[in-house]
């Protein structure tokens, strides 16, 4: 049980543990490029521009690109201060639908009369603004080029083109998903999509493009660098803060807000409509979702709710293949024994052993009783907070002491560049999600066995992850309901390895694979981003072994 309240402690502690610490946003050395405008490797401060022209190609440069900056993409920027309001946001883009469903006159004709209303909802849609006058892009399949112009990123480091703004799934509640798409470095046309989910509610898309698969890093002096083993490397890969409120999505009406797993699958699919309604030519391309944490919980059920609608000829099929999710937090009843875990690697002596043993049982109590609130704070505290107080090792990371998740990443949100950059106008940044933590305690097993009827579906875990263990996931995978169960159990797990060099475990059977990475913690990207680079790529194509009957190596 202790498991359990420690994969919840890992939800609240990621997303209260995330402190802004603003300092001036480093942004790349300007350049020009066949595709407009790029960045090269050398920073100085965006406020500092006009002084530093010695950090720019010519005077030219530096002209346009404050042209690009402060006037192209949005002169309300000139008024920024650093303020947020999610609801100017909103009524930015639907008020011009409001006055146009009022008083909108196509073909000189009223839309008043009731048989005339259906005609001007959609020419209404067809009038909203792109780009809202706060700053924010907001897609509309009624205008993809408008809507690809709108949201084009300028590329660093000769990046592929990418895309990054809102997609609007809610227009009653005025729901928003952030979402930031990379197009694949070989052939974009064909290559696979990967969706990535932050699973940790409250945890934006942020933290996993920068720490762990994006074509971008931040170094300890929070300064971006090209990633070298990024999953856009061949893939496409959508970045999509899915949880409301979550990192830039956000709703008007707390009504909109992602208060159930189901709540969250729901705004995955209609952010994918968006998505495709927008990028029509990626439609047709398979479809990968990934994602870590709670997303053990989530995932499961956007593939059943992609599943279902696909049935619907209204709709955009979405060519869904597969899933992997990592660091999975599963059913947490079988995410127990801290105390034993922890005593076995050395990391507790008998006393604290014997005292989480104790707190497992408090939790236990309270998991009878249904009383999840008290399951969240009683771990997080007595367990968490007051070991972590008496410097006992990482949360994240068995080989570290008092290691934290990086928190660069937070120094950018509140900068007016990365703003526009990304084209999320002056929109809150939201730390934590206070509805679907608790939510997360929910035992969804009994989907397992439907998605391994028509997907793949993979899990991996960080050998030094003490929070979502590789055999917590082994107990829970061996008690799933599923017609293949006793042939997977008995398949034999193999060596991984990438160019000689072993990195971990892989066993394998049909449409189920469960693999250990060396060598890595909680976030298995962020100390081993080639181990996760191939693992994808092995995933997409395939090529974990399946069902041998003794221990074969397979390189």
């Amino acid at each position: 049980m202790y498991a359990k309240f420690a994969i919840s402690f890992a939800i609240c502690h990621l997303c209260t543990s995330v402190i802004i610490n603003i300092r001036p946003i480093k942004i790349i050395k300007y350049a020009k490029s066949s595709t407009g405008h790029a960045f090269a490797n050398t920073t100085t401060r965006y406020d500092d521009f006009g002084a530093h022209a010695d950090y720019l190609n010519t005077t030219d440069d530096i002209k346009d690109y404050e042209d690009y900056v402060y006037n192209d993409r949005t002169e309300s920027y000139d008024e920024f201060e650093g303020s947020a309001d999610d609801e100017n946001v909103y009524n930015d883009y639907y008020d011009t639908t409001t006055d146009t469903l009022e008083s909108q006159d196509e073909d000189e004709t009223s839309c008043e009369e009731e048989e005339e209303n259906e005609r001007c909802v959609e020419h209404a849609k067809r009038k909203r603004p792109i780009v809202t006058p706060g700053g924010a892009t907001v897609l509309n399949p009624y205008d993809r080029d408008g809507s690809k112009n709108a949201s084009s990123v300028v590329p660093l480091f000769g990046s592929t083109p990418n895309y990054s703004g809102y997609l609007s799934i809610n227009e009653r509640y005025g729901a928003f998903l952030f979402f930031w798409f990379f197009y694949s470095q070989t052939n974009p046309a064909t290559a696979p999509l990967v969706i990535w989910l932050q699973g940790q509610p409250g945890t934006s898309v942020l933290v996993g493009l920068f720490e762990e698969h994006g074509p971008y890093h931040i170094d300890k002096n929070g300064t971006m660098h090209r990633r070298e083993f990024t999953w856009n490397r061949e893939f496409n890969v959508l970045y999509l803060d899915h949880c409301i409120p979550c990192g830039f999505s956000f709703a008007r009406d707390d009504d909109g807000a992602t208060t159930t797993l189901e709540a969250s699958a729901e705004a995955v699919y209609q952010g994918l409509q968006q998505f495709f309604g927008v990028f029509t030519e990626f439609a047709n391309n398979e479809v990968y979702l990934a994602g870590e944490y709670g997303c053990g919980k989530i995932i499961p059920i956007v593939c059943l709710t992609i599943q279902s609608r696909n049935q619907n000829a209204a709709v955009i099929p979405v060519n869904l293949k597969g899933a992997m999710i990592g660091s999975a937090m599963v059913d947490v009843n079988y995410m127990v024994n801290y105390g034993h875990y922890w005593y076995t690697w050395g990391l507790a002596d008998p006393q604290i052993r014997q005292t989480l043993g104790f707190l497992e049982e408090i939790a236990r109590g309270y998991i009878r009783a249904d009383f999840e609130d008290d399951v969240l704070n009683y771990f997080r505290y007595h367990i968490f907070v007051k070991l972590s107080e008496r410097d006992y090792n990482s949360p994240y990371d068995l080989r570290f002491v008092n290691a934290s998740l990086d928190e660069r990443v937070t120094t950018y949100i509140d900068e007016r560049l990365f703003r526009q950059w990304l084209h999320v106008g002056n929109s809150t940044y939201h730390f934590g999600h206070k509805y679907l933590s608790i939510k997360l305690l929910r035992d969804i097993s009994s989907y397992i066995p439907q998605v391994l009827q028509n997907f793949r579906l993979m899990f991996y875990s960080g050998q030094f992850d003490p929070l979502f263990t590789y055999n917590q996931a082994s107990k829970f995978l061996q008690r799933i309901s599923w017609s293949e169960l006793d042939k997977w159990f008995r398949s034999s797990r193999q060596n991984w390895y990438i160019n000689d060099r072993l990195v971990g475990y892989s066993k394998s059977h049909r449409t189920l694979t469960q693999v250990l990475v060396r060598n890595a913690g909680h976030m298995v990207g962020k100390t081993q981003p080639e181990a996760l680079f191939y693992l994808l790529k092995w995933f997409v194509e395939d090529k974990f072994p399946h069902s041998v009957e003794f221990g074969l190596q397979s390189k």
